[in-house]
């Protein structure tokens, strides 16, 4: 009796190698605190076929609570695990991964998928969804595959190496054009984790639509977002050689940046990056009236002497926060540093107003109405014309002093902080525009894609640093 048990409850080999890769998924700083809204299901071969790994699913549902007559409904996400299929812990962290990143990449919403508008005889429009299902299954694998492949996570399973693809990999949308433009679906998911004639997406047959007076959202949008923040503080914390204590008692300028985490998906990815120093100590050593960068550290140091509110520290955390996203220490180029430095503080300022991004202190105001709309190479030559009118103002670290230090020995084409502050900052924008949390100025905009050129994908450059600061996963 005791050994038909212990034969019923012995795991298989594949079985163990999926609960392996299960661990692996969850332990990694990325993915395991993504892992929180979805479901795994553990199903058999029976259920799920001989030759697919895993799906997805994301449906409407509707929950009722009997006892108060209460009816609860949302979007759920679900993972279907085929524990017979023959894989290696590293591929099956891999394939789990993929799976939550169609959820997190929001490719069952509807406002995500390529469509157009209907306009009806009464004047209103309506979101008509026209799309290949099973081509718009195969772009989202493509950009997936390419994102994994950027952030070498665990072992791909795909049929083809990602540079099989050599078109656009910009956003899904794109991938989705640039095959249908090639004679569309092909019949085959080579990147996928169903069968290679079966989509790893179900579904997609009712896109989700999220009602924002019910205050609906795409929850594994948001929680991608704060995930990414939250392994970049972890990691950055320990290439530098601290870690979050939580038993510590938090100053003002430590809570504004958190905030900034959790509610200003622009910049949160940024903040999570930086160890912010509010020591009267440490800014008298530098001479830092009220704030200043360090991007070579990825420190931003705040004088608690200044006696800054809550909101004048978001102001000046954005403030700075924006300097090293902006790569306004690598594009001196040459230029007069302090002089270099003034022109980017009007423009960042000016952006910071039009946002209403907490509240600009009096000391330290470099603002004119005059100068909005200019960029800060424009502003740069004005102020270079009238060196003795401009030479010796206020910026947030003092009179005469610019507040970004650090940045002379930063090349292009280098993996460092310099790179995670462009990725930062561009994926910040990408998750701001889908949460729709906020305006964002036209010229700030402009700037962040302006980063990404050459064109080389967030999703590589994010890649690229998770790269240094992670060995692939056996």
């Amino acid at each position: 009796m005791g050994n038909k048990t212990k034969n019923k409850n012995r795991k298989s080999p594949n079985e163990a190698a999926l609960l392996s890769g299960i661990a692996l998924h969850d332990d990694h700083p990325l993915f395991g605190e993504l892992h929180r809204e979805e479901r795994y299901y553990i199903e058999d071969s029976r259920k799920m076929g001989k030759h697919t790994a895993a799906y997805v699913s994301y449906t409407f549902v509707s929950h009722r609570y009997s006892r108060w007559n209460y009816y609860y409904t949302k979007w759920q996400g679900a993972i279907f695990l085929n524990k017979d299929f023959p894989l290696s812990p590293a591929q099956w962290a891999y394939t789990i991964a993929h799976c939550e990143l169609h959820l997190a990449f929001g490719h069952f919403d509807g406002e995500r998928m390529p469509g157009y508008e209907k306009v009806s005889e009464d004047g209103t429009k309506e979101r008509v969804f026209s799309i290949d299902a099973k081509l718009w299954n195969a772009a989202c694998d493509i950009y997936i595959a390419k994102f994994l492949d950027g952030i070498k996570f665990g072992q791909s399973t795909s049929r083809l190496p990602i540079d099989a693809y050599a078109g656009p990999i910009g956003d899904e949308r794109s991938i989705y054009a640039y095959l249908m433009e090639r004679g569309g679906f092909t019949g085959e998911f080579p990147f996928g984790t169903g069968d290679l004639y079966e989509m790893d997406m179900r579904g997609l047959e009712r896109p989700a639509v999220y009602d924002a007076a019910k205050n609906e959202r795409n929850e594994f949008a948001v929680r991608f977002a704060f995930a990414l923040a939250h392994s970049v503080t972890r990691v950055v914390g320990e290439a530098g050689g601290y870690a979050p204590d939580c038993g510590e008692k938090r100053m003002p300028s430590e809570k504004a940046a958190e905030w900034f985490i959790n509610h200003y998906p622009l910049l949160g990815g940024l903040a999570s990056g930086f160890r912010v120093i509010e020591s009267f100590d440490e800014c008298r050593k530098a001479d830092i009236s009220i704030a200043a960068v360090n991007v070579d550290e990825a420190r931003i140091y705040v004088n608690p002497a200044t006696g800054l509110n809550d909101e004048e520290l978001k102001f000046v955390l954005a403030h700075e926060f924006l300097h090293a996203g902006l790569q306004h220490h690598a594009r001196c180029q040459g230029r007069d540093r302090y002089l270099w430095n003034v022109a980017c503080d009007y423009v960042i300022n000016g952006w910071l107003k039009e946002m209403q991004i907490g509240e600009m202190p009096e000391r330290g105001e470099l603002y004119d109405e005059s100068l909005k709309g200019q960029s800060a190479e424009e502003i740069y030559d004005r102020i270079v014309s009238d060196i003795r009118k401009f030479s010796k103002l206020n910026t947030l670290r003092g009179y005469g002093k610019g507040d970004i230090i650090g940045g002379e020995g930063i090349t292009a084409g280098t993996t460092s902080l310099d790179d995670f502050y462009k990725s930062a900052l561009q994926n910040g924008l990408e998750y701001h525009n889908e949460t729709g949390r906020g305006y964002i100025p036209a010229g700030l905009v402009e700037e962040i894609r302006a980063l990404a050129m050459p064109p080389i994908p967030w999703d590589v450059e994010l890649g690229r640093w998770f790269d240094l600061h992670f060995a692939p996963l056996a």
